[in-house]
């Protein structure tokens, strides 16, 4: 009697863990991301010279999806994206060659700042359809944490004269916070392949609220640097396409 129950909550709790089991998705996903940092600069001067000079750069991401599915129309899902975000200014100099009779030469050198951020966004996610259909419109919103892994700077000189000047520049780069959040908010498009495959076409916006920057504290005398006359608040558009499997 005893192994027989025993017997029957082992083949209980083996069918409720198939059937929640069966609910799971994981995926993985890459696709294009269009830098759209917003940059507001205080600066007093910011009408004779603007304190942000950089273009902001478009990149690729890539990243893992794992989702849960509640019901015929709503799931939970997150994901685990590697973003990076990168800006370019280019630096003119005039050098003045110690080997070299004359005056000083125009130098150019381009500056490129990239900010790597693993992102993990916790969504909401309505299909339209049915998850049970071979096709899904879904609309997925949810907040967004970003967690920085490194910055990176990089000189390219132009021309010789800018190349053997490049080793010997170290511009001062501004601190950053390492925790960013937001909001994100996106459509996905999805069709089923072959059985418990499906492959998804999605666009998604995200917004951050803080501002990057980890201000310095405030002291009396201390100069101020120039980066505390800007807010910088990450925005980017991303448009990826991935592939799903449901267990």
């Amino acid at each position: 009697m005893k192994k027989t129950l025993i017997l029957i909550m082992i083949f209980a709790v083996a069918n409720i863990y198939k059937s929640t089991g069966q609910n799971f998705y994981v995926g993985v996903n890459g696709g294009f991301l269009k830098n759209a940092t917003i940059v507001e600069d205080y600066s007093p001067f910011r009408h004779l010279q603007s304190t942000w000079n950089k273009e902001r750069l478009n990149s690729f991401t890539w990243g893992i999806n794992i989702g849960y599915q509640l019901s015929k129309h709503w799931s939970i899902e997150t994901q685990f994206q590697s973003v990076n975000l990168g800006y370019y200014e280019r630096l003119e100099y005039f050098y003045h060659p110690t080997n070299t009779p004359g005056g000083w030469l125009p130098v150019e050198i381009d500056w490129y700042n990239y900010q790597h951020y693993i992102r993990i966004p916790i969504l909401a996610n309505y299909n339209f359809l049915s998850n049970n259909s071979k096709f899904g419109i879904s609309l997925l919103a949810g907040p967004n944490f970003g967690l920085q892994t490194k910055q990176v700077t990089k000189y390219v000189g132009l021309n010789e004269l800018s190349q053997n000047l490049v080793n010997t520049l170290d511009n001062q780069e501004m601190p950053l916070n390492k925790l960013d959040f937001g909001f994100q908010v996106g459509l996905r498009l999805k069709t089923q392949l072959y059985k418990s495959f499906s492959i998804l076409v999605e666009g998604n916006i995200y917004q951050g609220f803080p501002s990057i920057i980890n201000y310095p504290e405030q002291a009396y005398n201390r100069p101020t640097e120039y980066y505390e006359n800007l807010n910088i608040v990450n925005r980017h558009f991303t448009t990826n396409i991935g592939v799903l499997y449901n267990f």
